[in-house]
This record gives C-alpha cells, sequence and structure tokens, in this order.
C-alpha cells in the first residue's frame, strides 16, 4: 500500500515494515515503484488519494500572519496539522504539507519571502517555504530530539532561526539554517525559568532576541559560533506580578533600542539598554537591558503590540486597535467590526513579492478589480467581503455614514495615513482594516471550538458541523460560506412530560428524565435521506429534530430515551426508520409518524431501546428487507465481539413489546470489530463486512453468517475504524474510503489483500473522530479530536488505479509482504509445502505414479497453513479457511455467478493470497 506523504509515497505502512525482517526487499520495491512512476510519466501528485481543498475552521492561537504585497493579497494560517497560504482576493488557498503534528508556530522574514511553519508533538519538524513559489526549501526534523518545540520564530532577515524546546530545563537553539546543517550554531539552556516561552521576538538591526514568559523577559544575544549570552529580567515582588498581570508579547523598536512588553491589566512595561561604564567596550550597548519604566495604558488586556512605520499598534481584548508613537502618546484608534479580543494583527508588507503559481499572476485585473469593488461600495464604518457574492459587492452590516477623513488626535489634526492591515480575533474572525477610508471588511469567519460531530447533505452542497458548545454551523461547502449557525435551545423539564405519557399509556418522548444541561456538546448530527429534517444528538442523550436549513426545531420537545452521550445516528433509505446508538450500550430504534398533519404531533414514534452490548458499540447499520418481511432489517455491532440482529417487523410499540431480538453471533473470537458496512458484491447474494483490531477485512453472509472472505486492510499504525462505499455495485472496480486514528485513504474493491490496492495520506494529527462522504462522492469531509477544524478533500480515484497498476499483475503485487520476497526462503518453501500436500492427498505409501497438478483439494488448506507458521483453531478452520475457499469467486470476481460455485480445489495463488491475509497479519498484531 502507499502512504502518501511530503516526500515521495512508500509502499508500505510503518507497522507493516516493521514486520518484515528483509528491509532490503521492501526498498527495492520502493525504488522499483518510483521508477516505473517515472517511466510512465506519473508525479507523485497522481498517487495522492486526495487533494486539500478547504477548511472549515483555524486555529486562533497560531499567528495569522500578513502577506500582501503590491502584487498579492495573501495571508497565512493554520488549521490543524496543516499551515495554509489564503489569497483573500482570489478566495482560493494553498495548503502547506508536511507536518504531522498540530501547527503551532507560524513566523515570517521581513519582506515576507521566506515563512516558517512547526508543530509540537512526536517526530516535530520546522519547515521553511519560499511564498512566492509555494515549496518547502528547509527542514529540521526533531530540532530538539526527544523534546517538543515551545516556540519557533525565524528572523527579520531569514538568515538565523530559533527554536525553544518544551523540557524540564528549556534549551534555547539557534540556526544558521542556511547552511543546511543538522546541528543548531549555538544553544543554550535556561536555568531556573520554569515558565513556558509563549513567544519570541527579533532585533532588526543585530542578532538579538528576546523570550517573553508568564512574567519573565529574557535577552539573548548570539555573539559567536556556540555561544549565546542571556540577560534576565526578573520581577521579583509578587504584588508587582499581581499589579501589572501576565506578560503578553514584546515588541522591539530598533530606533530607539527599546523593548516594550504588555502585560494582561494593560500595562506597558520599556526594556532599554545599561548604560556602558566603559566607553571602550562599545558592544555592551546592545547586549544588557534594564527595565526603564511602566505605563497603565489601557483598562483591558493588551493582546498584541508591534511596530509599524514609526508607531507603536496594539490590539486588546476588547477589539480596539489603537496607534501610539514610541513616547506612548494616542495617535489614533478604531473599534469597529464588531470584533471581540484581538489575538492577531500584521500590516501589508513592502515588497513586490508575488503570489504562487497556484494563483492568477495578472496583476492588472486583479487590482483593477479590487479598486472598482471598493469603489462599488457605500462608504459605511464596517462592510463585509461577502464569498458567496459573485460580483464582489459588499454586504453592508452598519447604517452609519463617514465622510470625515482620518485624523490624528493630536491638535494639530492632520491626516492620519497608515497601510492596510489584517486583524484576527479570539473567535476565528479575520477582517481587513482600510484606515484612510474607515473600513472594516471580513475577509472570513472561521469557528475556533473544538468540532465534535458533522455529516453532509444528501442532495445539495451542504455540510452541517456540531461543536462542544452545543452550537450548530451550516455550510454550503462549494462556495465556502457560512450559511447559519444556532445553538441548541434549552432542554425542557421532563418530568411533568413522562408522568402525562405514562397516564397516557403512550411513551413518545421521554424515558430518561434527567436533563443534565451542561452536557450540551453535539455528539451525532445526521440528514433524513428525504432531506425533510437535521437529528441532533447531544453528551446528554437529548435528541433534536431541527429544520435542515434554519435549524429550528420541528418537533417542540426534544426525544430524552438516554442519559449518556449518543454516539451514532442512521436512517433507512427510505427514512421510515431511525435509530441510534448511546455510550450506555443501548440501541434506540423509532419510526415515523404517518399521521403528522400538524406541528403539533410528533415526528416520531418510540418502537424500543435495548442494552444489548456489554461493551462499546462500535456500528449500527440498517438493511433491506428480508424476502419474507416488510420491515427492514437492523443491526448493532459491539465491542463484545457479537453482530445483534433486531427483530423490527415484530417490535415496538415501547414498553410492550419494545424492541425484540432476531439473532446474536459470535463474529470473532480474538480480534475485536470497529466497523459495519454492506458489501456491494452483487443482488442475488448480500454480504457484510467488517474491519477489525488485527488489520483484517472479513466479509460473510447477512444470512447464515458464515465467513466468505478474510482479507487484509490497511496496515498503518492503527486498524480501519470508519469505512465509506463509494460503489453500489462492484461490476469492474469499486472504490471504498477507509479512515483510521490518523490516516484517510482509498482502497480498490473487490477486496484481495493486495497492498498496492490501498493509498493514504494524513487526515488529522491526533484521532480521527468522523468522515462523511457528499452526495456525488467526489469530496470527503473529515473531523479530529480536540480539532476546531474540519478538512474538505477532494477525491482522487484515479491515483489507487495508478498505484494498483504499478503494482503488477498476479502475485506479484503480493511478494512485498512475504518474508525475504520473491526469491526467499518463505516464497520457495510455500511452493514446496503446496506440492507435499498433494503427496499427502495421493498418499505417502503408495507404487501409483504421482499426478502433479496447480491445485490442491481445499481440505489440505488448514495443515499447509499450519506448517507455515499459523495455527488456527477449529472454529476458524471450519468457518475461516475452508469457508473463505470454498466460496471465494463469489467474493473476490467481479462478476458473480449464481447459483454461487463452491470451490473444491485450489489454486498456488490463492494459497499464496489466503496465507498472506491471515499469516502478516498476525504477525502485525
Amino acid at each position: 500500500m502507499a502512504i502518501y506523504t511530503a516526500a515521495f509515497p512508500s509502499i508500505v505502512g510503518r507497522s507493516q515494515a516493521e514486520t518484515i525482517e528483509d528491509t532490503e526487499d521492501t526498498e527495492s520495491i520502493e525504488i522499483t515503484v518510483k521508477k516505473k512512476c517515472r517511466e510512465q510519466g506519473f508525479t507523485e501528485k497522481d498517487i495522492c488519494p486526495f487533494k486539500l481543498r478547504w477548511s472549515f475552521g483555524l486555529n486562533p492561537e497560531v499567528p495569522v500572519i500578513n502577506l500582501t504585497t503590491k502584487k498579492r493579497t495573501l495571508l497565512a494560517y493554520a488549521c490543524s496539522h496543516v499551515a495554509v497560504i489564503y489569497d483573500y482576493d482570489l478566495k482560493k488557498m494553498l495548503p502547506l504539507l508536511g507536518h504531522r503534528n498540530f501547527v503551532k508556530m507560524l513566523s515570517t522574514s521581513r519582506n515576507g519571502k521566506w515563512l516558517l511553519t512547526a508543530d509540537s508533538g512526536k517526530d516535530n519538524v520546522v519547515m521553511i517555504w519560499d511564498t512566492e513559489k509555494g515549496i518547502s526549501i528547509c527542514t529540521l526534523f526533531n530540532p530538539h530530539n526527544n523534546e517538543d518545540i515551545t516556540a519557533a520564530a525565524i528572523s527579520p532577515n531569514a538568515k538565523q532561526i530559533v527554536t525553544v524546546s518544551s523540557g524540564k530545563c528549556q534549551n534555547v537553539h539557534f540556526w544558521l539554517w542556511t547552511y543546511g546543517r543538522d546541528k543548531p550554531d549555538a544553544s543554550t539552556p535556561l536555568i531556573n525559568i520554569t515558565e513556558r516561552v509563549k513567544e519570541i521576538t527579533f532585533n532588526d538591526e543585530c542578532p538579538e532576541f528576546a523570550l517573553t514568559t508568564d512574567h519573565h523577559v529574557l535577552f539573548l544575544t548570539w555573539v559567536s559560533e556556540k555561544y549565546i549570552i542571556i540577560y534576565i529580567y526578573i520581577i521579583i515582588l509578587h504584588l508587582i506580578v499581581q499589579h501589572i498581570g501576565v506578560f503578553n508579547t514584546s515588541c522591539y523598536v530598533p530606533k530607539i533600542q527599546q523593548v516594550f512588553t504588555a502585560s494582561t491589566n494593560g500595562y506597558i512595561l520599556v526594556w532599554d539598554n545599561v548604560s556602558c561604564k566603559d566607553k571602550h567596550a562599545s558592544d555592551d550597548i546592545n547586549k544588557k537591558k534594564k527595565h526603564r519604566k511602566t505605563f497603565n495604558l489601557q483598562k483591558s488586556s493588551i493582546t498584541v503590540i508591534i511596530d509599524n512605520e514609526g508607531m507603536l499598534v496594539t490590539g486588546n481584548s476588547n477589539g480596539r486597535v489603537t496607534f501610539y508613537d514610541y513616547q506612548l502618546r494616542l495617535l489614533y484608534w478604531c473599534e469597529s467590526c464588531d470584533l471581540d479580543s484581538i489575538r492577531w494583527l500584521s500590516f501589508d508588507l513592502q515588497s513586490n513579492l508575488l503570489a504562487p503559481i497556484f494563483i492568477s499572476t495578472d496583476i492588472s485585473k486583479r487590482r483593477h478589480s479590487k479598486r472598482m469593488e471598493m469603489i462599488s461600495k457605500l462608504t459605511v464604518n464596517t462592510e463585509y467581503i461577502s464569498q458567496n457574492n459573485n460580483n464582489n459587492k459588499a454586504v453592508k452590516t452598519t447604517k452609519k455614514t463617514l465622510n470625515v477623513v482620518s485624523t490624528y488626535t493630536t491638535l494639530r489634526c492632520s491626516p492620519f495615513d497608515v497601510q492596510n492591515f489584517l486583524v484576527c480575533s479570539s473567535t476565528g474572525i479575520i477582517a481587513l482594516m482600510e484606515i484612510p477610508k474607515q473600513k472594516c471588511y471580513f475577509v472570513f469567519r472561521h469557528p475556533v471550538v473544538i468540532v465534535t460531530s458533522m455529516d453532509s447533505y444528501p442532495k445539495s452542497n451542504y455540510m452541517i458541523v456540531g461543536d462542544a458548545q452545543g452550537t450548530i454551523h451550516l455550510y454550503n461547502y462549494e462556495k465556502r460560506i457560512l450559511i447559519t449557525s444556532k445553538s441548541t435551545p434549552p432542554l425542557p423539564n421532563y418530568r411533568p412530560i413522562l408522568e402525562k405519557e405514562k397516564i397516557e399509556e403512550n411513551i413518545i418522548y421521554v424515558t430518561c428524565p434527567q436533563s443534565h444541561e451542561t452536557l450540551k456538546s453535539v455528539t451525532a448530527l445526521k440528514f433524513s435521506p428525504r432531506c425533510d429534517m437535521l437529528v441532533c444528538g447531544l453528551k446528554n442523550g437529548a435528541l433534536w429534530i431541527l429544520h435542515h436549513i434554519t435549524l429550528d426545531p420541528i418537533d417542540e420537545i426534544p426525544y430524552k430515551h438516554s442519559s449518556t452521550a449518543i454516539n451514532k445516528i442512521i436512517f433507512t433509505r427510505c427514512a421510515e426508520y431511525m435509530a441510534y446508538a448511546d455510550n450506555a450500550l443501548t440501541v434506540v430504534v423509532f419510526k415515523r409518524n404517518d399521521t403528522t398533519i400538524t406541528s403539533k404531533y410528533n415526528m416520531w414514534n418510540l418502537i424500543g431501546k435495548y442494552h444489548s452490548h456489554y461493551l462499546p458499540i462500535r456500528d449500527i447499520l440498517f438493511g433491506p428487507a428480508a424476502s419474507d418481511s416488510d420491515a427492514p432489517r437492523f443491526f448493532s455491532l459491539g465491542e463484545d465481539r457479537e453482530l445483534v440482529e433486531y427483530d423490527l417487523a415484530h417490535s415496538g410499540p415501547y414498553p410492550v413489546p419494545g424492541l425484540k431480538i432476531l439473532r446474536i453471533d459470535q463474529i470473532e473470537q480474538s480480534a475485536v470489530p470497529l466497523c459495519l458496512a454492506w458489501y456491494p458484491v452483487s443482488d442475488n447474494e448480500k454480504f457484510l463486512m467488517i474491519s477489525n483490531s488485527e488489520y483484517k477485512y472479513k466479509i460473510f453472509s447477512d444470512a447464515t453468517k458464515a465467513i466468505h472472505g478474510t482479507y487484509l486492510g490497511p496496515t498503518f499504525t492503527t486498524p480501519v475504524k470508519y469505512i465509506q462505499i463509494l460503489t453500489d455495485k462492484v461490476v469492474d472496480n469499486g472504490y471504498v474510503v477507509f479512515a483510521t486514528d490518523k490516516e484517510i485513504g482509498l482502497q480498490l474493491m473487490p477486496f484481495d489483500g493486495n497492498p498496492y490496492k490501498i493509498v493514504s495520506t494524513m487526515g488529522h494529527s491526533q484521532k480521527i473522530i468522523g468522515i462523511s462522504v457528499n452526495h456525488n462522492k467526489k469530496i470527503l469531509f473529515t473531523a479530529g479530536y480536540n480539532d476546531p477544524c474540519v478538512l474538505m478533500w477532494k477525491i482522487k480515484l484515479k491515483s489507487v488505479d495508478i498505484m494498483a497498476r504499478l503494482g503488477g499483475k498476479g502475485l506479484s503485487p503480493f511478494y512485498c509482504l512475504i518474508k525475504g520476497g520473491k526469491k526467499g526462503w518463505l516464497a520457495n518453501e510455500m511452493k514446496d509445502l503446496f506440492y507435499y500436500a498433494q503427496i499427502l492427498h495421493q498418499g505417502e505409501n503408495t507404487t501409483a505414479a504421482r499426478i502433479i497438478s496447480d491445485t490442491v483439494v481445499v481440505e489440505q488448506i488448514p495443515n499447509l497453513m499450519r506448517a507455515i507458521g499459523y495455527f488456527p483453531t477449529n472454529k476458524e478452520v471450519s468457518q475461516s479457511n475452508i469457508s473463505s475457499l470454498m466460496f471465494f469467486d463469489v467474493v473476490s470476481t467481479p462478476v458473480v455467478k449464481s447459483p454461487s460455485v463452491i470451490v473444491t480445489d485450489v489454486f498456488l495463488s490463492d494459497f499464496s493470497s489466503l496465507s498472506v491475509n491471515e499469516v502478516l497479519t498476525t504477525s502485525v498484531t
């Protein structure tokens, strides 16, 4: 299989590679694939399974950097494990891929040519990007060995990089990165400093920089190779610390050789050079700092302070941007755009750098269209750049007109002219400020609350997202706009409702009256296949029925049949039935109320609920009705290795008879099943498929639960946990989207264990909590744990076709899974054992002529498996090995015969495939 990375795809996953002793064969396969790619004219982009199209959300704790020049309108921000260069004029984004953890640091050179991105976590890296070409120039792998990175920044002249580790004793590394060394050019520990470094600030005129912590400012100077001198100012008195507050950020002003530090209580601390006692030691002037004075400038927290064109510019927690001179005298302030706490502030650059290649280079057209856009707008205090307006007209957000020119607050009242700048608020709003025109434009609004659930609309370009604060956001993902956001309504008092339903003997809305109002996270979302409602499940067990566009409640009373979080909601295809599973190991089933005429009737009737598992429920699934019933089939799969089928035809209403169980099957012995889906083989026979913790796919009959195939799945760091099948019927080749804890990938169907039929890339840095494919099956949405971003990926089906072609035909792609490869000892041993099995079948003690054929009887397969090191149990012998081969044609060939042909003889290729799917998987686990 292939893992797409920032460099070149690898044939096998990391876990798989570790199980193969002969790494030379694996390396030779990678070389072969690279050679074949070049020979056939393919590039690494051709075998990348997904292309990141957009991110709904950003991380406001990471700087938003203005990269706008006279010839481009760019900004850079971070979302999940990706850094993004975004053209807010053309509304296009360029993802900068290469990190395995959350991107937590962004920094740029003075002219905006070089952009630094860094992540923190295992296998952390620092990367330098050329913003004109959009490519990575330099990468520092694990700059602090096994320690995480707390802070990283590039100097204004782009010659140096400074990184700080997060160890108990923080180490500061100084890099002259253009020399290409793997080791830092100088380093020093921060002794007796327990607070984490939160920011690195450079002096533009000398190799001096400052580190800001909560109550310390550390000044460091690089004097020569291998040496960094540190001068630390420490506030000792606790009363002073309480009075000033926590330090937020610092700013160098090289013209006056001072440093300004802003605090949470609105104070500015000024640091100055220590006067030199020895006039001959002129070097000391730029080395030692002292605290000169402290000003209480504002009543709120000063979150940003920067130096721009002879002025100090601050942003505070009330959304105000203020301009001062170097004596901290007020020059100008603005407070607009409905901005809350300002987190980042960045001015346009004084350079002529161009945009990356992915953006149109017709500068005259770009600027002309933007000027026309400005002229066409009303002169108002606040405007919004509408992302769903093709004619680029602004959306007016206030009726107040301003006909005055911006002036200084001084007595002269001369016109105040300053460059345009971008601000980012703590709630994810990025705005473009034009002070001379007294205008403010919203570039975009990105929610920053942790995403907990999402789903895509079945028939249109809508996507719904739920967050940890109980808010639901509806997007048009094609236009990249937020349509509406609403919080879930407060829950009613369920006690009177329950008492009334008991008296009427008609339980509909509530069986668990506990409200748990504080547990309001949206844990499950699902659109109805009829596109007439959105069902929203909360952490407190409540279930809201909402309008699919307005997000207003359709049912005034939310259903409350669980006291714990709802995990998954599903519908039948006709939307007549609905079911969900919760954290209390319970499944709940509803049937649509056909008598609903007015809003006073409930939308759904409760059929029943059942505590059917004793370990967490992994998946639930509806299926078409059986031949002898009109009711759909309903299954639940648990970590207890049991597949439970329910009898909906004889179930309901609640409580008697309630939800009834039809049968329970134990489908695993040692492995844990992780997800459940219908395997699209034919119309004549129906098959269920699961993925399990032993990296296997298992396919079995929906009626008898007999196993019809066991196949090796993706063997990355974790097994497959989510599956979305993109093909209704496997005629030639089918496709399936899968997700592990961190990877998302494509796989060709039918399954056969071929590792070349799998391509994958990093989906999220921590853990994927959900995936969803859009209505035309061309877009994949992913959400990650503790991540405010939903990523939108374009599905590239051609990538897995190319990889399968490069893998070869027959047994060629399977040899990389066999120890020693095609000519290794194990491959030869398997051949010898295969022919020895024929001797056993014909009888060892015989004088008759031996008949050598290409097949062996299926009854010899268990002995062959034991001979190569896999020892199946008696149940596996009866269910897995023999059954898999007896019905081999049913699940592995695109065209299925009817009735199914039972296989009695097995070819060497079939035996080799079976051994790879069984033996290798055991080695991985």
